[in-house]
């Protein structure tokens, strides 16, 4: 989870509630999934759940905890100026197929300071680093706009096209020089690279603010006096850029700002309006509060609780219709607004109860098997890999595994749409995010995959399994077959393997594994146009098999 720092003094004077001891500011931070790591005179260290991304800052915090202690109840209300012909940018084609997404905002007349300056750089970087997949999904430019003249263009341009000066750059340096000498191109430049171009942020004085994602413009350096600021986020997924600028704009508000709204201009039809401030509304009932949180208090309280979360609720006989702040990204489901109302309830006042449970709980063996198989991947000087059961279907096609998948019905998301069947696309995609890292690159994962079963109940079937995948310049069918021969001859499993024919494997390089007959795995070479699908120019041998039927051997003795 997302580690951050906050000034306590900053913190108090943000809440407005300095005669708070520092035992029931610890007490409220723990109710408002804020966990204190270290609390010092001056410093509090706080983990905050990876879904809360509007309290990865100081800000964030104390709006949480204005609504808990009570200092200020239901949704905030933030001073909002809609856009005008001043506060325009316009998105030109050839952004398409480089980072097709932009929205911008202004917040001014904020009172920063060095600390507020310090917060709001932790909460660019922690969204980075999180929701922004290390500036992949997203990136974020924060910017003086006194400095700035409208309109902006957001375009891109060829490497040796353009110069500018970037942030602690020193001099003007070429795109090219950017990428390969300053410390931000270096280690983000290979994001953009292989697109031939770099998207840029100018304004109506041919000045280039921003080179997402690397680097800011210095002339539009952000310093702890700045009282008016642009922020501008583009990214490849227009759901994440909105969320993040939403929580951006939100936070410095929290500081006094107000928040100018952008036009979006996408040709000449297609336009929008950002950041979304509009607020959902989320229809639940009495009822299924006490049934997720097993909390009976009576409705008055129920409303009470929920605004104590920094909700807005609307009463209608038994049903709720719960406001959402636009700021709260998290909220999918009126189970997380049951989560609310047990925070605003307090986690300490619920009545711990003994489960009418007599069994006494210990791991599956397959979980110790698990663990052993992990142990010796270890070993063989693999790294583990952990990715989500959730995949996309394209994920699926482009790595040729077709067996029936469980779908979701409505994704949130493309790269959500169903679940895995397969380990080895999600770490082929892994290898795609890592072609910058030194080869040769072994990595295993070890975890469940769903497949369609009619014979069941459930229709479907968990399986336990365990992916290897082998990257380097010279690798072969060979290299993994010796770690799985090898892995086999430990856990004293017999096996045969047999030729075969996948469409994720070169012909002739792959063979199914098989325990009394029965297909329990595959090994062999990819195929060269499945490794070009993922962007992979390096040869990647693989094998994958399931530890459930594995296990069953182990545990026979077979």
């Amino acid at each position: 989870m997302p580690t951050i720092s906050v000034s306590k003094r900053d913190l108090l004077k943000l809440v407005g509630k300095r005669d708070i001891s520092d035992e029931e500011l610890i007490e409220a931070l723990e109710m408002v999934k804020a966990e204190v790591k270290a609390f010092g005179p001056n410093e509090i260290t706080l983990e905050v759940t990876a879904d809360r991304a509007d309290m990865f800052s100081a800000e964030g915090i104390a709006r949480s905890l204005k609504g808990f202690l009570e200092v200020e109840l239901g949704i905030p209300k933030y001073s909002i100026r809609e856009a005008d012909e001043t506060f325009v940018i316009r998105v030109d084609e050839s952004v398409k197929d480089v980072r097709p997404f932009v929205a911008c905002a202004a917040v001014v007349g904020c009172s920063l300071g060095e600390e507020g300056l310090r917060q709001l750089i932790q909460l660019q970087e922690v969204l980075h680093k999180t929701h922004g997949r290390n500036r992949k999904k997203f990136a974020i430019g924060l910017h003086n706009l006194d400095v700035i003249k409208a309109p902006i263009i957001y375009t891109a341009k060829r490497f040796d096209e353009f110069s500018f000066t970037p942030l602690e750059g020193g001099r003007e340096m070429s795109g090219r020089e950017i990428i390969e000498q300053h410390p931000k191109g270096v280690e983000y430049g290979w994001i953009i690279k292989d697109k031939g171009l770099a998207p840029l942020l100018i304004d109506a004085n041919d000045n280039v603010l921003s080179m997402p994602p690397i680097i800011n413009s210095e002339l539009t350096k952000v310093s702890a006096k700045t009282k008016n600021l642009f922020i501008d986020v583009t990214g490849t997924d227009l759901k994440a850029v909105e969320d993040a600028l939403a929580i951006l704009a939100a936070n410095l508000a929290e500081r006094g700002g107000e928040i100018v709204k952008f036009e979006v201009q996408e040709g000449s039809s297609n336009k929008r309006v950002e950041p979304r401030t509009d607020h959902r509304t989320m229809a639940t009932s009495y009822d299924r509060l006490v049934e997720v949180t097993g909390i009976k208090v009576p409705l008055s309280e129920v409303v009470k609780c929920l605004m104590k979360a920094r909700l807005d609720v609307t009463v209608s006989g038994e049903g709720l219709d719960v406001m959402i702040p636009f700021y709260r990204v998290d909220i999918m489901d009126d189970v997380d607004i049951a989560e609310d109302f047990a925070i605003g309830y307090g986690y300490n006042r619920i009545a711990p109860e003994v489960p009418p449970v007599t069994t006494r709980g210990r791991e599956l063996e397959l979980v110790n098997f698990s663990r052993l198989c992990r142990e010796l991947m270890i070993g063989y000087g693999f790294q583990e890999v952990l990715n989500y059961m959730f995949t996309s279907d394209r994920k699926l096609d482009d790595a040729c595994v077709h067996e029936r998948r469980v779908r979701v019905a409505k994704p949130i998301s493309s790269d959500y749409t169903c679940l895995r069947t397969s380990l080895i696309p999600s770490l082929l995609d892994f290898l795609s995010e890592n072609t910058h890292v030194e080869y040769p690159q072994k990595i295993f994962e070890i975890g469940d995959v769903v497949l369609i079963d009619e014979d069941l109940d459930e229709r479907s079937l968990h399986e336990r399994r365990l992916a290897v995948l082998h990257a380097d310049y010279k690798v072969g069918y060979e290299d993994v077959q010796a770690v799985l021969y090898s892995l086999l001859r430990i856990l004293n499993v017999r096996v045969e393997v047999k030729r075969d024919s996948r469409d994720l494997m070169i012909e002739g390089r792959c063979a199914s594994v098989l325990i009394d007959g029965e297909v329990v795995g595959l090994i062999g070479e990819v195929k060269p146009e499945v490794l070009l699908r993922f962007r992979l120019q390096t040869p990647v041998a693989a094998f994958e098999i399931s530890l459930s039927k594995l296990y069953k051997a182990w545990s026979t003795g077979f």
